[in-house]
């Protein structure tokens, strides 16, 4: 079979750190096996919420990687706010606190001049290099990545321009993802957005999503919208060692971006309630949270004069992060509230899965998440009001974890492979195969 050139649009790509990063770094991994050579094209010092260097060393060596310029208005707000690096915050984190008139203004014309959002600045240099690259090395299709939503403003220009056959990968919604909802977007605002949307849902060969709610968001704009989850991949998984001792703390741990809708109080009600009704759970639980965490969870366990009972350690790169995964007595998963959340699956899903460990999951007990975890055979989502089912599981894991010589059993991993990368850049390379014969 011959093999065929993919170029593929990413804003994120390492060193960028954070999730953004992870689904085509791991797929390009995989394309050569089912013939497809792939070449990156990225942005040179792109504004990012983390950086994680080691990432770098995930990229295969013979995979070409360009990079270009950009107009990044992110730079300008640093200099505002006084700030060297080009690091900008997680969407939306601390967005309830106090701000000053410059975060206001900032945050109006983010929202309100940069359609669909602030690194549309890529875009023309993107699109140059692109054209070049695609003459250059006889492109057979292009792939854009979003969010940025932005990257497939490119791939739209590049279409229009020179026919390629185009699949247009949305990692979260559009103009439906929940933090638009939080933003002070004008009315004239949301409607130059979804005609963007649109435009790309009409034009593109075949659209990639990452859950079946977000599948029938898009089918009707589009006749070749497929479903290729995230994923997980095993190498990151690293086994925790049977041999080392096990840690003195019944520790539940959360990794990655907690954001202000993820905010439960009812579920943190029944964690300080079973501190403070057992004496011996509240000498031993400890709440973790791992990444960049709204104050809001933090300062309810604080308020409750509880903070001993509170862990709070700032973004590690992914590697630590899954390794805190697997070394972990018992994870949480938390959906954010927002409108049409049942269609949210994150990676961190699979990989918390694939860790092995118990995770006690929150969010909407009938969305595509909680179908996941019914199908890999693990604990029910709750719901976000339901204190006492999730107090009780708590205290019930609490239990096993004592008389089990403070160690809760590894679940099973082995019905785990159709959720892997390796199984998802299968999926994602036969949909290209389709849009190019």
């Amino acid at each position: 079979m011959k093999t065929k050139s993919v170029l593929i649009l990413t804003y994120y790509w390492p060193p960028a750190g954070g999730p953004g990063v992870q689904r085509w770094l791991k797929f390009v991994k995989c394309l050569e096996e089912f013939g497809w050579k792939a070449h990156i094209l990225t942005v040179r010092d792109g504004t990012y919420s983390a950086l994680d260097k080691e990432l770098e060393k995930e990229v295969p060596e013979n995979i070409p990687v360009h990079k270009t310029n950009s107009r990044d208005p992110f730079r300008f707000y640093n200099m505002l706010k006084g700030k060297k690096d080009g690091s900008v915050s997680v969407a939306l984190i601390n967005i309830n606190k106090k701000k000053s008139f410059v975060d206001r203004m900032a945050m109006y014309i983010r929202s309100n001049f940069f359609i669909p959002d602030a690194r549309k600045g890529w875009v023309p240099y993107a699109y140059k290099e692109a054209l070049r690259i695609i003459a250059a090395d006889n492109i057979d299709l292009i792939v854009t990545t979003g969010p940025p939503h932005s990257t497939h403003l490119t791939g739209l220009k590049i279409k229009k321009k020179t026919g390629i056959k185009w699949l247009a990968d949305l990692r979260d919604p559009w103009t439906t993802v929940y933090y638009n909802d939080m933003l002070p977007r004008t009315e004239s605002t949301r409607r130059k957005d979804k005609k963007l949307e649109d435009e790309v849902l009409a034009l593109a060969d075949a659209v990639s999503v990452v859950s079946p709610g977000m599948q029938k968001e898009f089918s009707g704009r589009n006749d070749n919208v497929q479903v290729v989850m995230n994923g997980f991949d095993m190498s990151d998984m690293e086994a925790a060692d049977a041999n080392i001792e096990h840690d003195a703390k019944f520790r539940l741990t959360y990794t990655g971006n907690f954001k202000p809708n993820q905010h439960v109080p009812e579920i943190w009600d029944g964690i300080c309630e079973l501190i403070n009704e057992d004496e011996g759970f509240g000498k031993d639980f400890r709440l973790q949270f791992v990444g960049n965490v709204d104050a809001s969870a933090p300062d309810y366990f604080i308020g409750k004069g509880l903070s001993e009972n509170l862990e709070l350690l700032s973004y590690v790169p992914h590697a630590e992060a899954t390794r805190l995964m697997t070394d972990s007595v018992l994870l949480l998963f938390v959906i954010p509230q927002s409108r049409n959340n049942k269609l949210i699956i994150t990676g961190k899903l699979f990989e918390y899965l694939a860790s092995g460990t118990p995770v006690l999951s929150v969010g909407p007990v009938d969305g595509d998440a909680a179908g996941i975890l019914a199908d890999t055979a693990r604990e029910k989502m709750f719901d976000y009001k339901d204190k006492q089912a999730f107090k009780q599981k708590l205290m019930q894991l609490y239990l096993s974890w004592k008389s089990n010589g403070r160690r809760l059993d590894k679940l099973d991993t082995g019905m785990l492979d159709k959720y892997s990368r390796r199984s998802s850049a299968r999926e994602i390379s036969e949909i290209m195969n389709k849009i190019t014969l």
